[in-house]
């Protein structure tokens, strides 16, 4: 294998391909078997612990099938900093619109069902966008489909100084009326997120969930993941290499997916022969990433 033009398996974005995407199982299994019996679930977990990564692997359809459990649901995701300096209707008419736009390019949804559903939407008129979401919903249902509307990153929407507690009372009716859940995450617990409004979490949106937290790995969850993403590409480095990646990954997964990057660049450029020495400029390195 000419080690110049391989591939870097590891990866600096948030976690698409179920290949990349390691450990987790306990949490994927009870977040599926919440959603499974339409219990909304609140992710929570520090910055850069792997929160987008985990909303987009669990809704997997492969995932889903694996473990037989919310097999039917269609998962629609919305990242809350679109929404961050909309007022109440612009927010409404975003998700609405967004809404339709996925579901109509489900891979699950007959075209014609997706067409029927937009136009219905349409034909509500100019009545307000929370009427037009709504219509939208209680159409699907109609037609048995199930919903789970992921919002990543909840913290910046509860933080949108427009909104009030009504809005999260809508978004909370949506649930109590329509075969729909939410599946959220956060990097405080919702009882602890600070709403500018007076109500603060008192909001009925925020004791609807079931909080699962996710943290870091266990060491054998970082070394399968390094070891498994260097072998994907025929990358042997020595053990103190793989020991200098773990070190710098602390178990967290986006600080072990930067680690294993720069030492894949590191082992490319030397035409895969690293040795000890070559640890203090993977660290070097490391330190100069933008985080």
């Amino acid at each position: 294998m000419h080690t110049t033009y391989s591939k870097n398996p590891f990866c600096l974005e948030p976690i698409k391909v179920l290949a990349q995407f390691f450990g987790r199982e306990k949490e994927t299994r009870r977040v599926l078997g919440f959603l499974h019996r339409r219990q909304c679930v609140s992710i929570v977990g520090p910055a850069r612990i792997g929160k987008t990564s985990f909303l987009s692997h669990v809704a997997h359809p492969f995932v889903r099938a694996k473990h037989r459990l919310a097999e039917e649901q269609i998962f629609v995701h919305f990242d809350s900093r679109s929404l961050v300096n909309l007022h109440e209707g612009q927010c409404f008419l975003y998700i609405r619109e967004e809404a339709i736009r996925q579901i109509k390019n489900a891979v699950t949804i007959d075209k014609v069902v997706g067409i029927r559903l937009e136009r219905t939407v349409r034909e509500a008129g100019s009545a307000t966008a929370h009427f037009g979401l709504r219509t939208l919903f209680r159409s699907a249902q109609a037609y048995g489909l199930k919903f789970v509307i992921v919002l990543d990153s909840l913290d910046a929407l509860n933080q949108n100084p427009f909104l009030e507690a009504d809005f999260f009372s809508a978004l909370r009716s949506l649930h109590t009326n329509y075969d729909m859940a939410y599946l959220v995450a956060s990097q405080s617990p919702l009882d602890r997120l600070e709403r500018i409004c007076p109500e603060g979490p008192g909001s009925p949106f925020f004791n609807i969930f079931q909080q699962i937290p996710i943290g870091p790995f266990t060491e054998e969850e970082s070394c399968q993941l390094v070891v498994t993403l260097l072998n994907s590409v025929g990358a042997k480095p020595p053990e103190p290499i793989i020991g200098c990646i773990l070190e710098l990954g602390y178990n967290e997964p986006h600080r072990l997916q930067r680690a294993g990057y720069v030492a894949f660049q590191v082992w490319q450029e030397n035409q895969g022969d690293l040795q000890l020495a070559h640890c203090e400029e993977i660290r070097q390195r490391f330190e100069g990433i933008p985080k």
